[in-house]
């Protein structure tokens, strides 16, 4: 596995077994993709903030390096990263590009991204996409580019719903040796925030408090921690 030093760092967390999703057959999906070399070109993932995007590229990812393969993560996000930083990744066998819609409005990023979609085909590797958007919304300089994307295996990401939303906060718990009530999980979606962005913060500042305090999750040290 190979992590650039061009955005957020490699998620040893993420795999498809613990991706917390309505539909299962999303994840068979993905895995059946990673095993399609002949009939599916790449992934093209798209959902909403929170939607879990970038976990799923990341857990794809884990599993193509771990089927031998050589592969590259980039966050197209992260601040430092030019277009000629692209060069030569058409090497991987699997290229990971979180946040695609990130650069994609600006025409010099819009010809990179076509050239390496192309180098890669040649080459028979595949790309790993993550947006917003579907690809026909991008807001994409170059229709080129969109087209080749629409070519991709489109996945989209359904938004978690509060049931999915608690059963996130009960696994980060378990990840952390905390563990999560669902009378906690409920409250802390009902009159703290369901944005799952604030949530993740949220349990942070209760893993810390707990572990200050010695004192396990009820509601009433939850309001405490975070002044509600």
């Amino acid at each position: 596995m190979e992590q650039l030093p061009l955005g957020l760092p490699w998620r040893h967390d993420a795999s498809f077994d613990n991706f917390v999703a309505a539909d299962a057959s999303l994840i068979a999906g993905l895995r059946a993709a990673l095993n399609s070399p002949s009939t599916v070109p790449g992934v093209y993932l798209h959902g909403v903030a929170g939607s879990g995007r970038s976990h799923l590229l990341h857990a794809l990812a884990k599993e193509a390096d771990a089927l031998g393969q050589h592969v590259a993560v980039i966050d197209l996000a992260h601040p430092q990263l030019r277009p000629e930083m692209l060069d030569g990744l058409e090497q991987c066998q699997w290229l990971c590009l979180d946040n695609l819609d990130a650069v994609t409005a600006e025409p010099e990023w819009a010809n990179a991204l076509f050239a390496l979609f192309n180098a890669a085909r040649d080459r028979g590797h595949r790309l790993a996409v993550s947006a917003l958007l579907p690809a026909a919304q991008l807001n994409c300089m170059l229709p080129d580019l969109r087209s080749r994307l629409a070519s991709l295996l489109v996945v989209k990401i359904p938004a978690l719903d509060d049931l999915a939303r608690q059963r996130l906060l009960v696994q980060w718990g378990e990840q952390k040796g905390l563990r999560v009530p669902e009378d906690v999980a409920l409250f802390l979606l009902s009159r703290y925030s369901r944005e799952i962005a604030a949530l993740r913060s949220a349990l942070e500042m209760l893993d810390k408090a707990s572990l200050q305090e010695q004192r396990r999750l009820t509601i009433p040290f939850v309001k405490q921690v975070l002044a509600l």
